[in-house]
C-alpha cells in the first residue's frame, strides 16, 4: 500500500502487520493536520486510489482506513478463514501469463541444472550408447593426414570428458611407410607407438583412455583393434563414420555394428566436435611438415650456406620469404660476408 497525506508519505506491505504499522503511522500524522489522506494499492500514486478522505479534528485512523476497505477491495489483508477464489484460465491474457509463468520456470530450472551436471548426464548418455561398464572419462581420437607418400603425419587428441586435454595432444610423423600412403599401416604405426611408450612408463601416455575413436569405418578400427591385442589392451575402439558433408554420423565397432548418434543432438555434437579437433590438428602438423621440408631444401641449394649458416639465418629471420626480401648489410650482420653474398646473390640472380 502506499499512504499520501499533505507532504507525508508511506509504504507498507500487504500483511496484516503491514496493515498495523500503516494504521499506527496514519493516526500519528492526522493529529493536528487538515490535509487530505489518500490510499493507493501497490501501483503507488500512478494506480487508482482506493480513498481519498479529508479527516475531521478528532479523526481515527483505524476507522478511517476500515472505511478504505468497505467495497472489500481485493487488496485487504486476509483474515483467517476469509473465502478465497481460485480462477484457472483457458484463454487470453490470464492465460498469456499462466504459459509465460510456465516458460520462466523452466528456463529457471534450466539455469539451476549446472554444467557439470549436463556434461555427466552426456558422458552417462554415450557410456550407454557405446555399452560401456561406466561412462568414459578420458576419450583419445586418432586421424592420419598425408599429402603423398613423403608427408604422412597422425594426430593424437585427448578429451576429459567433454572438454579438449590440450596438454596431452600428441603428433606422430608415419616412419614405416615407403613410396605410398596406407591408412590402415598408418593407424597401426601410430596406436603401436603409443601403447608401446605407455608400456614403457612414459607418463606422457598414460594414463590409458576409456575409448579409442579412429577417423574412418570399419576396417580402421579392426586394424587398430589387432595393435591394441598385441599389448593385451582391452580399451573399446569406434571408427568415426562420416556423412556425405564430412560429419560423423555413426560410431562403428571392429565387427561393424553401427551406433547412430544424429538422433542424440548432444552426442552427435560432442563427437563431431572431437573428430574436427583431431582433424584439425593433424593437418595443422602436415603443413607444418611440408613448409619445414619446402624451406629446407631451398636454403640447401645455396652454394657456400652450410648447415650451421642455414641455421643462424633462420633463427634470425624466422622465415625463408623474409631471408629472400633481406638487403645484403643486414644478411652480412648474421653470417660472413662470403655467405651472405653467396645468399643474396642467389635469391637475386639464381632465383629470378
Amino acid at each position: 500500500f502506499s499512504v499520501f497525506f499533505e507532504k507525508w508519505h508511506g509504504e507498507y506491505p500487504a500483511t496484516e502487520e503491514g496493515y498495523a504499522q500503516m494504521t499506527q503511522d496514519v493516526q500519528a500524522v492526522l493529529a493536528g493536520s487538515a490535509g487530505a489522506l489518500s490510499l493507493y494499492t501497490e501501483d503507488g500514486w500512478q494506480g487508482t486510489a482506493l480513498c481519498t478522505e479529508k479527516p475531521g479534528p478528532d479523526a481515527d485512523a483505524a476507522g478511517l482506513l476500515e472505511r478504505c476497505w468497505s467495497s472489500e477491495k481485493p487488496h485487504k489483508p486476509l483474515e483467517k478463514g476469509s473465502r478465497v477464489e481460485l480462477v484457472t484460465p483457458q484463454r487470453g491474457a490470464k492465460m498469456d501469463l499462466i504459459k509465460l509463468a510456465n516458460q520462466n520456470a523452466a528456463e529457471e530450472v534450466e539455469r539451476a541444472t549446472t554444467r557439470e551436471e549436463r556434461q555427466s548426464k552426456l558422458m552417462e548418455l554415450l557410456g550407454r550408447m557405446l555399452d560401456l561398464d561406466a561412462p568414459p572419462r578420458r576419450i583419445e581420437s586418432y586421424d592420419i593426414s598425408n599429402q603423398g607418400a613423403d608427408d604422412i603425419v597422425a594426430s593424437m587428441v585427448v578429451y576429459s570428458g567433454t572438454r579438449p586435454l590440450k596438454s596431452a595432444y600428441r603428433r606422430f610423423r608415419i616412419q614405416s611407410l615407403e613410396g605410398h600412403p596406407d591408412d590402415y599401416a598408418s593407424v597401426q604405426e601410430v596406436l603401436r607407438r603409443r601403447l608401446q611408450r605407455a608400456a614403457d612408463g612414459d607418463e606422457k601416455f598414460l594414463p590409458l583412455p576409456d575409448v579409442f575413436l579412429i577417423d574412418g569405418g570399419e576396417t580402421h578400427a579392426r586394424a587398430a583393434q589387432t595393435v591394441a591385442w598385441e599389448f593385451g589392451v582391452d580399451v573399446p575402439i569406434f571408427g568415426m563414420v562420416k556423412d556425405d558433408r564430412h560429419r560423423t554420423r555413426a560410431l562403428v565397432t571392429p565387427e561393424g555394428r553401427e551406433i547412430g548418434i544424429v538422433t542424440q543432438q548432444a552426442v552427435f555434437s560432442l563427437i563431431g566436435q572431437i573428430q574436427e579437433e583431431t582433424h584439425r590438428f593433424a593437418i595443422e602438423f602436415n603443413r607444418q611438415q611440408r613448409k619445414g621440408r619446402v624451406q629446407g631444401s631451398v636454403l640447401d641449394r645455396i652454394p657456400g650456406a652450410g648447415e650451421k649458416r642455414r641455421a643462424q639465418l633462420l633463427k634470425h629471420f624466422k622465415s625463408v620469404r623474409a631471408i629472400r626480401e633481406a638487403p645484403l648489410e643486414e644478411l652480412e650482420q648474421v653470417v660472413p660476408k662470403n655467405t651472405a653474398q653467396a645468399v643474396f646473390r642467389y635469391f637475386r640472380e639464381v632465383e629470378s
